[in-house]
């Protein structure tokens, strides 16, 4: 079970349900008192981390005494979770509730037990936890130490300070290093009750006797050049997805150029080490973002965006793709009637199928419909027009998809308006023909509605038979073998990027990029490395370096998958409510 990214409570349920059933059966089974004691120290605090959780791990003393508590057998994987997870909980949690909590949960263990008679056994005590609930676990995993605490209304402040070293990093002797002067230099963390964190750190210099070297040690948990801790600075790289710098700026008690420059130079990190791979199905769409249109490319078969140009124009789209590794793999490229896109697929990847994407010439169809009945609700009166215009949706549907009441809603316009029941049937026939499997079926059908058209309907539906004289190779080239793509995939994408802009309106096209492609862990593919076996090879000997290298696996980077980037961007915001001063 991988538990890094999943719901803490539904974890912890999950596993303490699994397990719970074990320990009853041990004490059915007429274990003693001492045995059922001699539980690990461990499994108690996973059994208190289980009852103090909640959604935001922040609970009340009633919630507690309605929670199902589980106690967990000592496994040692489930105990090393529950154990780490523990000391994660217990920054949550107000340390003077620690013991209403431990009566809470004794009365439901023992009821639950059976074993409410008195006097009631007592599993677990505020022993248990009490090296749990100093100021020194809040700052769990940190190694630093604390030696002073300080609490105010919107703020914890903490003094810590590292363990001397013992080495001299510069001529390696021990024993030999001794203080040399101290500083004390502030730095954030994550916040905690909604309450942010300050740590004041006692920086100390040493002096190395051997060598007469002064230093100070490094501090690996500690981002220096941001003030901050490690863990606040990738909190604050996964936060800003959904949300503006100032608002996360806000919850950790950082200013806003700080959340910037951070994001900014984890970008610029990561995009010289982007080297996406040329997918099989190439998606080329367009959006509009920011009074813009953006190119963007997608890997439609792994559900991953490859990238997000800058503009739409021909010569950007050039130099991009002139650059993808492995273009020649390309099979298929979908892409809508933007001419530059089909002249960049021609000449860069011409062993690939250019596939127009049927939603966009099927949407004309629905435009010429909507164009008649639109003509027709101008001559209305008032009430009728609105009736026209609430069942807009049901002339847009397919009719294979209408309810009996909605046919006959359509039927009832359709009659009553020849020529809106004209257009309708006209478009569902034309809708009909991508139901066809074969291209010299699907080409016939096409001329057959075409001939259709009478003379007043053919200049109403000019602009889509225009386009389908302009691409018919490769609006028909979807109906080819194994090239039946569309773009609903990058069209969905588009939506969510629009809903993104709307939250990060202020924000330039690189930093929007970044937060797109860098935010989240990119999808990898092996590639086995094809190697033709001689027939003289006798495989006796040690393999060398050069043979290792050469017969490993290449890993592809398939793009950001779409599915973990509208987790983060979905994923809720922590209530958190800022003191009334100025970000630090």
């Amino acid at each position: 079970m991988d538990v890094t990214h999943a719901p803490t409570m539904k974890v912890a349920r999950e596993v303490a349900d699994d397990y719970l059933n074990a320990y009853y059966e041990a004490i059915k089974a007429g274990k003693t008192r001492h045995q059922i004691d001699g539980v690990q120290p461990e499994v108690l605090q996973a059994i208190l981390a289980h009852a103090l959780m909640s959604q935001r791990m922040l609970v009340s003393f009633n919630s507690i005494g309605q929670m199902n508590c589980r106690l967990i057998p000592g496994d040692a994987s489930v105990v090393s979770f529950a154990k780490d997870d523990y000391f994660n909980l217990a920054q949550h949690v107000p340390m003077e509730r620690l013991p209403d909590m431990l009566d809470a949960l004794n009365k439901r263990v023992a009821c639950h037990l059976g074993l409410s008679a008195s006097p009631s056994p007592r599993l677990f005590e505020e022993s248990d936890v009490s090296d749990l609930t100093i100021p020194q676990t809040l700052l769990h995993p940190l190694k630093a130490k604390v030696v002073g605490f300080h609490e105010e209304e919107n703020e914890y402040s903490f003094q810590v300070e590292y363990p001397d070293p013992t080495v001299c990093p510069n001529c390696g002797v021990c024993g030999e290093v001794v203080r040399f002067g101290k500083k004390q230099v502030k730095f954030r963390d994550l916040p905690l009750h909604g309450r942010w964190v300050t740590l004041w750190l006692i920086r100390r210099r040493f002096v190395c006797r051997a060598c007469n070297t002064t230093f100070s040690p490094a501090l690996p948990e500690m981002a220096e050049n941001n003030r901050m801790t490690q863990r606040l600075a990738e909190y604050i790289i996964k936060a800003a997805v959904g949300r503006t710098n100032s608002d996360v700026g806000r919850e950790v008690g950082v200013n806003e150029s700080i959340i910037r420059a951070l994001f900014q130079s984890h970008y610029e990190a990561q995009k010289h080490r982007y080297t996406p791979s040329a997918p099989r199905v190439l998606g080329i769409d367009e959006l509009y973002l920011q009074r813009t249109y953006r190119c963007v490319l997608t890997n439609i078969e792994e559900e991953t965006i490859i990238d997000l140009l800058e503009s739409r124009t021909k010569p950007q789209v050039t130099a991009y793709l002139s650059r993808l590794k492995d273009r020649k793999d390309i099979e298929i490229v979908c892409m809508d009637m933007w001419n530059p896109y089909r002249e960049v697929a021609k000449a860069l990847m011409p062993q690939a199928a250019i596939v127009v994407d049927k939603f966009h010439i099927q949407r004309m169809a629905n435009e010429v419909m909507e164009k008649i009945r639109r003509g027709i609700k101008a001559g209305l009166s008032q009430h009728r027009r609105r009736a026209l215009k609430g069942d807009r949706k049901l002339m847009l549907m397919r009719e294979r998809d209408l309810t009996p009441m909605s046919q006959m809603v359509v039927e009832t316009w359709t009659n009553q308006f020849p020529e809106l029941g004209a257009a309708y049937r006209l478009k569902e026939e034309f809708m009909n023909i991508w139901l066809l499997t074969d291209e010299v079926d699907a080409r016939e059908e096409y001329q057959r509605w075409q001939s259709s058209l009478t003379p007043e309907q053919r200049p109403q539906w000019a602009p889509l038979t225009t386009a389908m004289s302009n691409w018919e190779a490769e609006i028909f080239a979807y109906f080819g073998d194994g090239q039946r793509q569309t773009n609903a995939f990058t069209e969905s994408i588009n939506r969510q990027m629009k809903d993104l802009n709307r939250v990060t309106r202020s924000m330039s096209f690189e930093m929007f990029r970044a937060k797109m492609l860098f935010s989240v862990d990119h999808k990898m593919k092996r590639k086995e490395k094809p190697r033709r076996e001689s027939p003289f090879e006798i495989g006796y000997g040690v393999p060398t370096e050069a043979d290792l290298a050469r017969l490993a696996p290449t890993m592809l980077d398939m793009g950001v998958p779409i599915g973990k980037l509208l987790e983060r961007f979905l994923e809720p915001p922590i209530n958190i409510t800022p003191p009334p001063s100025e970000a630090g």
